[in-house]
């Protein structure tokens, strides 16, 4: 039978406890820790962060984070540190971050680890009173990134971005980056398609934008066409907003994907439903339902919100993933989770 091919997941206990501080009007200091614990290795993340204002338009936040797991490695530090600059007609914004090799967040993930990255962008908007505008915004700068252990170069990138806006509400956002990628160890992009390990170039030019979503219909497109691991990688989507009534829309969408690389090719279509529905001021209801036709897989997520006193609210989450293989409408796995915040003020 269909369910003896599914086994019990063994139980585990998910903790989080954060607490925060107010420093003055507009300042914080804060602490947070994560625990998991079951069968395997128990594993703990603590850390301590804050935000800084200065002046009208500087903001600073910093954090830092320890990791301990029971058992051989998965000790390990990461930190933080960037600044937001908002003036009149200068912005500036600064992404500093690093992930030790032996840090381990078992109940969430890590994309990778003894990783240091550090992104620098600056701009300059100007407000024209032609053609509609609002305001045209101009950004410049970039990103390097290299390996913790030895300083091995990983990425690099310099590009810019124009966002033009017009009083409508309408923006358009375009962009172009020149970099590079590194791959220390070869991996599957898709089935049968193999990325060996090697130095890439990673150049690409994009586009995206949207009407106001003040109207009842509002779009929204998006495109890139980039060089993608030895090959090319061409994107475009296309998403619509309806808003039904005051409390329900929905947002259909599709994403198209072609990929050509020497390993392989590939095209992936996802296509997804968004549902929002507003009951009261306190309780809301979110839906998404998607398909990715690289793996025939369905995902349907479910949240249930309710606020239940201000900056406290109850979160119940349904999702459940089904393939489109040859049994047909065939169940992978199912999950629903209930979360719990409660503010306390001190």
């Amino acid at each position: 039978p269909e369910s003896s091919e599914f086994r019990a997941v063994d139980r585990e206990l998910f903790s989080v406890a954060r607490i925060k501080r107010d420093v003055g009007e507009t300042n914080y200091i804060g602490a947070m820790v994560v625990d998991r614990r079951g069968n395997e290795a128990t594993n703990t993340v603590a850390g301590i962060d804050g935000q800084f204002v200065v002046g009208q338009a500087w903001v600073w936040d910093a954090s830092v984070t320890r990791s301990f797991t029971e058992g051989v490695g998965g000790d390990g530090v990461a930190y933080h540190v960037g600044y937001r600059y908002g003036g009149d007609r200068w912005r500036s914004f600064l992404n500093h971050y690093a992930v030790g090799s032996e840090s381990e967040a078992s109940a969430g993930f890590i994309t990778r680890k003894d990783y240091r990255s550090t992104e620098l962008y600056n701009g300059y908007t100007w407000r024209p009173s032609a053609l509609g505008l609002r305001e045209v915004g101009l950004f410049v700068g970039g990103k390097y990134a290299s390996t913790m252990t030895g300083n091995r170069m990983q990425d690099w990138q310099v590009g810019f971005l124009t966002t033009p806006t017009w009083r409508s509400g309408d923006n358009l956002s375009v962009l172009g980056n020149l970099g590079e990628t590194v791959v220390d160890d070869a991996f599957e992009l898709a089935p049968d398609v193999e990325v060996p390990k090697g130095r890439y170039d990673n150049n690409h030019v994009g586009w995206f934008g949207g009407s106001s979503r003040a109207r009842p219909l509002s779009a929204e497109v998006n495109g890139m066409v980039s060089q993608f691991y030895g090959g090319s990688l061409v994107s475009a989507g296309v998403s619509a907003t309806m808003a039904l009534s005051p409390r329900f829309s929905l947002t259909p969408g599709l994403n198209r994907n072609i990929a050509e690389v020497p390993g392989g090719e590939f095209t992936a279509d996802i296509s997804s439903l968004r549902a929002s529905f507003s009951l009261s001021t306190r309780l809301f209801v979110n839906a998404l339902v998607q398909h990715n036709s690289l793996d025939g897989d369905f995902s349907t997520n479910v949240r249930f919100n309710f606020i239940h006193r201000p900056g406290s609210d109850l979160y119940i989450v349904f999702t459940e993933n089904r393939s489109d293989d040859l049994r047909g409408w065939s169940l992978t796995d199912r999950g629903l989770v209930t979360k719990l915040t409660y503010l306390m003020r001190f």
